[in-house]
């Protein structure tokens, strides 16, 4: 809507309160002043509003009801329905119970429109209203019966007769928890959501449009009275354009701010989720966001701006504000105070506020979606409803102070852009580092297998490429130096294993075990040398943790064959997936002949590693040693598969 419009609907609100002819007159030519298009524009939108009737004779109050003149009464018969008593009055309509008496016999609500302000605009709204509830079938929406006009020309329709209370009035009356409202309330929504999906804006949802009967003794939610409703897709005509200037469509406490701006173009299926918040706001903390006496009191003006522009309190921030009230507020809900101020500050307090954002684009696209987020709720999951972001809260500041915070505005974004460079470099310098320690444990693993294949000069090339590595560098000096004694180079070795005896407790134990075996294979073994042996054991025994690498490393460096099998044995008992300790068994039981174990071995690395052609070839090399020919062909068809064409194994 552009300012101008809004001006207009401004002076012509006030112009409307104001009963006095010369108080009217004067207040129109002070505010529109020389502005002769202004003025027209003005009298010619209250002589519409009159119906030929003189300006001065408007009403005072918008909020006041017009006064209209109803000939119908109880006894009155219109067409097969006798008025039996009236059970309701509001701005647009009187509401009787009657008693239908063909087809069938029952009693019903009557609803007859009023005469009075545009007539034709009521008219046209009531049209939309019998065509959009038509459309409707929801076990908690009140149904429409049937629809006509009285023999004085204005329009009714019958309703299914809705007995009970309100959902307020019901709630606190059976003092229910805050979980039984929230259940009574999915229901609401669930009939919001149907008529949602028939393309049907209720615009005045409130406690007295929620009633609650029982069926078979349980509670039933009922919506009711869309006597303001219209279909989504009905274009605003000439015919109700004027109603949105002299009659708010809505209920002040529990209406939307794009309602209280007076735009039809810019309300739709969100102004009921906002109701519903107020609904449930209410329902939570006894009373609703603003003061119903407060809007009632204020002039349009003065309203539009609270319910526009007044930031809203949190549900559990009423509660806490209510003082001595609480008390009573909490027996309603069959909790003491500290244990509804609790019960309600989270969640719930995220859920109402979402529903009652200011703009429209924060708050719940659907009805469903703010039944889903109770349930959650209800079932202890994380609700998607959140206390609006740091940046969020930011924007409002900065809107608020613009003038004062360019300067720390502009020094955040570059302590904010030297973070985020800096954040930048550790995340690359760190994926880097992975990449790298990934790349070094896999030049580990192979020279382990050159190792185990007993392939020493390429070992000790492979594993020289990686003695200084940050990520494997002590793993590796630890293979270096037991190839080194392998080799008889036990000197080079023993500077090696000195530089490791300080290092985590499997790398030093194994270097000790190493050592000891230095010494065992030394020419002529003294007491002396017998004795330090001893001593290398006991620390390496002391050091070694029980897991499955530390035994693997024990089995490296063990004097015989028996040795280190019994270390391989107990490493794969921790761990059978190990995958180095079961290729190294496997080479061992090769060199020992153990052909059926070296199979199972090999086997197990191939299932540890599919697509890795070493267990299949030494599968293949174990059924031929064992005489099976043409299941070694077709381990070996299978590792040739594996093996990329031009490496050294191919």
């Amino acid at each position: 809507m552009s300012k101008e419009q809004i001006d207009v609907e401004s002076i012509l609100v006030e112009a409307l309160r104001r009963s006095d002819a010369e108080d009217r007159r004067a207040y129109l030519e002070a505010t529109c002043g020389i502005d002769t298009e202004l003025r027209s524009e003005l009298d010619s939108l209250l002589h519409a509003y009159e119906g030929q009737r003189s300006v001065l004779e408007a009403p005072s109050d918008l909020f006041e009801e017009p006064i209209t003149t109803i000939n119908e009464a109880p006894g009155t018969v219109i067409n097969k329905y006798k008025l039996l008593e009236k059970i309701g009055e509001g701005g647009m309509a009187v509401v009787y119970m009657a008693e239908q008496y063909e087809p069938i016999h029952r009693k019903v609500a009557l609803k007859i429109i009023k005469l009075g302000m545009d007539t034709k605009s009521v008219i046209a709204r009531f049209e939309a209203e019998r065509q959009a509830l038509a459309m409707m079938d929801h076990p908690n929406i009140a149904k429409v019966l049937d629809a006509g006009a009285t023999d004085t020309g204005r329009p009714y329709f019958v309703m299914e007769l809705v007995t009970g209370v309100s959902i307020t009035e019901y709630c606190d009356a059976n003092n229910l928890s805050t979980k039984g409202r929230l259940t009574l309330f999915i229901q609401v929504c669930n009939a919001v959501q149907h008529a949602h999906q028939k393309g049907i804006i209720h615009r005045d949802i409130k406690p007295s449009n929620v009633m609650v009967t029982l069926h078979d003794g349980v509670s039933v939610p009922r919506v009711i009275d869309f006597g303001i409703a219209k279909a989504t897709n009905q274009r605003l005509t000439e015919k109700t354009l004027f109603t949105r200037y002299a009659h708010i469509i809505g209920t002040p406490a529990y209406m939307s701010p794009e309602q209280a701006e007076l735009s039809d173009l810019d309300v739709d299926t969100r102004t009921d989720i906002y109701s519903l918040g107020v609904l449930l706001y209410e329902l939570l903390t006894g009373t609703t966001p603003f003061g119903k006496e407060e809007l009632r009191k204020a002039g349009y003006l003065e309203m539009q701006r609270i319910i526009c522009g007044q930031e809203l309190p949190k549900p559990s921030t009423k509660l806490s504000a209510l003082g001595e009230t609480l008390t009573e507020v909490a027996k309603h809900r069959s909790a003491t105070p500290e244990v509804l101020t609790k019960t309600v500050r989270g969640d719930l307090d995220w859920i109402v506020m979402k529903s009652l954002e200011k703009d429209r684009i924060r708050r719940y696209e659907t009805a469903n979606g703010l039944a889903t987020d109770i349930r959650r709720h209800l079932e202890h999951q994380p609700v998607l409803a959140r206390g609006p972001s740091t940046a969020y809260r930011l924007q409002k500041f900065l809107r608020r102070h613009r003038s004062q915070t360019i300067a720390a505005l502009a020094l955040l974004v570059v302590a904010c852009s030297a973070a985020i460079i800096l954040s930048m470099w550790r995340r690359d310098r760190l994926q880097l580092d992975q990449a790298e320690g990934f790349r070094h444990r896999g030049i580990l693993s192979q020279a382990r297998e050159q190792y185990a294949r007993v392939d020493r000069t390429a070992a000790i090339e492979t594993i020289k490429l990686i003695l200084r590595s940050e990520h494997v560098g002590p793993e590796a000096q630890l293979l270096y130096a037991g190839i080194l004694v392998d080799n008889r180079r036990s000197d080079e070795a023993v500077a090696v294993l000195g530089n490791l005896l300080d290092k985590p407790p499997e790398i030093a134990g194994a270097a000790h075990s190493l050592l000891a075996r230095i010494l065992w294979e030394s020419e002529s073994p003294n007491a002396e040398i017998l004795k330090k042996i001893e001593e290398h054991r006991r620390k390496a025994e002391a050091l070694l943790p029980e897991t499955a690498e530390a035994y693997f490393l024990r089995a490296m460096t063990a004097i015989i064959v028996k040795e280190q099998l019994a270390s391989l044995d107990k490493a794969l008992q921790l761990d059978p997936g190990h995958y180095e300790a079961r290729r190294l068994r496997a080479f061992t039981y090769y060199a020992s002949r153990k052909y059926e174990k070296m199979k199972d071995d090999a086997l197990a690395m191939s299932i540890l590693r599919p697509r890795d052609p070493l267990g299949y070839s030494l599968r293949a090399i174990a059924v031929r040693q064992l005489g099976k020919y043409a299941e070694a062909i077709a381990e070996f068809d299978s590792a040739i598969a594996l093996t990329p064409k031009g490496s050294p194994e191919y």
